[in-house]
Parts: C-alpha cells; sequence; structure tokens
C-alpha cells in the first residue's frame, strides 16, 4: 500500500480492501446461495434499527459467526480476534448477503484483485471455508 502512494496512485492505495471485505464478500457469496440464510438476513436488516432489539441482533449475529465459523476465523484471522473485527465482519456480511449475485461476484472480484495486488496474500483458510460450506449446504 505504502508503494502505491510512493509511485503517486494515491487512489489505489486508498481503496485497497481490508481482509475482513475480502472474507465478508466470500462469506456473502456462499450465503446468497442459500434461501434460508438470506431470509435470516432480511429479518435481521428489517429490525436492526429498533432500539435495543437491533443491538441484541448484532450481539447474536456475531456470536453464531463464532460458532458457525470457528476455523474460518482461526485460519484467517488467528486465535486473537477482537470483538470489534467479529462485529465489523458479521454485519458486513449480513448487509451483502441480500445484495444481487452478479453484484456480489463483482464486489468479490474487484476487492480480491485489489487486495492480492497489494501485496498481501489471499488467506487459503478462505478458500477451504467456502468448498466446506458450499458442500454443506449441497450445492
Amino acid at each position: 500500500m505504502i508503494i502505491f502512494k510512493k509511485l503517486g496512485f494515491t487512489k489505489i492505495a486508498e481503496e485497497t480492501p481490508t481482509l475482513v471485505d475480502v472474507v465478508s464478500n466470500k462469506l456473502a457469496l456462499v450465503g446468497s446461495k442459500h434461501p434460508k440464510t438470506v431470509a435470516g438476513a432480511k429479518k435481521i436488516q428489517a429490525v436492526q434499527d429498533v432500539p435495543f432489539v437491533g443491538s441484541k441482533l448484532k450481539s447474536v449475529a456475531v456470536e453464531q459467526l463464532k460458532e458457525k465459523h470457528a476455523p474460518l476465523i482461526a485460519g484467517v484471522f488467528g486465535t486473537e480476534v477482537k470483538d470489534d473485527t467479529l462485529r465489523e465482519l458479521s454485519v458486513k456480511t449480513l448487509n451483502k448477503i441480500t445484495m444481487p449475485t452478479e453484484e456480489l461476484y463483482k464486489m468479490h472480484s474487484s476487492d480480491s484483485t485489489k487486495f492480492v495486488s497489494s501485496g498481501k496474500i489471499y488467506p487459503q483458510a478462505l478458500v477451504e471455508a467456502e468448498k466446506r460450506l458450499t458442500k454443506k449446504k449441497g450445492k
């Protein structure tokens, strides 16, 4: 990212997606193919702005993310993951799941390409998690 700034490509340096963006894109892409997951995300989105209920649902979503995707989180982020990172990951994933699949594909391709071209390594645990999740959901 620093090399882009030195070369004068400040826009590319500022737009480089984070690891959370890449992971949320992949989880949303896999989840968007499963109707039950999409329906749950839509229900959460419908009540997320309701006082007390929205914050409780976000906490439940973070806990569910920890339980359901523990191998992925450990493989990608390591064992020490901050709750803020998990909250950001779950909120971004929930917001992206309801997007049209074509738009998700474009977003994932674009963000993954920018992530890798910025010198970062695409996490192998993410590829393995996708295989596991698609196999589990029967697609």
